[in-house]
């Protein structure tokens, strides 16, 4: 019987160690989280009611390969990626991103969207517009 708590004690003093040991992982802030990396577009879609369009099917190509590299200092670097649109536009361009609303919302290039998600991996945006009484809802997903 005293074996038994024995090695329950030493079993429980080893997980016990084991999550000690584990460090949690600091929260990273929305600005670390938006410039640890270059994003590309991975779904752009339009709502209006039940209707979903996939926005992105309908793009060119030379949109879909865009990288954005949002930069500490507020810029936002935009390449064209491999395949340009027009071979006359400049291979990348330089713009500014900021928070506002308690960091709910990003402004680029003076478009307001709210910030659906940031995550390490997925970047989501939304911004909705009425025209006509009718109101369509976009969203835009990035990742790394």
């Amino acid at each position: 019987m005293k074996i038994k708590h024995l090695l329950f004690a030493v079993v429980a003093f080893a997980v016990l160690g084991t999550f000690a040991s584990c460090k949690k992982e600091d929260k990273k802030s929305k600005t670390e989280l938006l410039t640890a990396g270059t994003w590309k577009i991975k779904a752009f879609v339009a709502k209006s009611g039940a209707v979903t369009v996939d926005m992105l099917a309908a793009q060119d190509e030379c949109y879909k390969d865009n990288l954005y590299t949002f930069k500490a200092d507020k810029t936002l670097i935009i390449d064209e990626g491999a395949e340009k649109c027009d071979e006359e536009d400049d291979q990348s361009y330089i713009t500014s991103w900021s928070f506002s609303d308690n960091e709910s919302k990003i402004t680029v290039d003076e478009e307001i969207s709210s910030i659906v998600s940031l995550t390490t991996t997925e970047f989501k945006v939304s911004s909705s517009v009425t025209e006509d009484g009718q109101t369509y809802t976009y969203e835009m997903t990035f990742g790394h």
